[in-house]
């Protein structure tokens, strides 16, 4: 997504969109999500906030198409949306949001620890693991294996030889 303001949206999806995002735990979701799927679970984590909390701020964003939400067994995961209008403007609303902050570089912070903990406990769980990490989130038990798509980023949960912050499409 490139950094220039979106162009073309519907006066009615802004608004929506704006609503959604207008508060600093949405901001920071957004942020977030931008990383990758995510669950309940590890956003609260992250945020230290109550899951009922997280649940309705997630909820409003999916319906402003903000985020998106997919199922995988048990898990749900949401991520920041990838088609229509919601999703130009939620990708273009995280890629304005400054990393360097320091609510944000501490969200990043335990983006990276939860990611850690995801991934030594699935290699806990499942040690013959191939190095390359090609194993399948659903061959492996939800409460680990699923993390492991965004685990996975950075070598198995270990920690990240770039910035959590470094743009998307960067590399190190």
């Amino acid at each position: 997504m490139s950094s220039t303001a979106p162009s073309a949206l519907r006066l009615n999806a802004v608004l929506a969109g704006l609503r959604a995002a207008g508060e600093d735990t949405r901001l920071r979701l957004l942020a977030l999500l931008s990383e990758g799927d995510l669950t309940v679970s590890d956003l609260t984590d992250i945020l230290g906030q109550s899951q009922p909390r997280i649940s309705r701020h997630l909820k409003l964003m999916v319906d402003a198409g903000l985020v998106s939400r997919h199922r995988e067994g048990a898990w749900a995961f949401f991520r920041l949306a990838q088609t229509g209008e919601g999703a130009v403007l939620g990708q273009w609303l995280a890629g304005q949001l400054d990393r360097a902050d320091p609510v944000m570089a501490s969200d990043g912070q335990r983006l990276l620890a939860v990611r850690a903990a995801r991934g030594e406990a699935a290699q806990a769980i499942s040690p013959a693991m191939p190095p390359n990490g090609t194993v399948s989130a659903r061959s492996m038990p939800p409460t680990t294996g699923s993390r492991m798509r965004s685990a996975t980023r950075w070598g198995r949960g270990v920690s990240n030889p770039c910035s959590i912050w470094a743009p998307a499409r960067a590399r190190c």
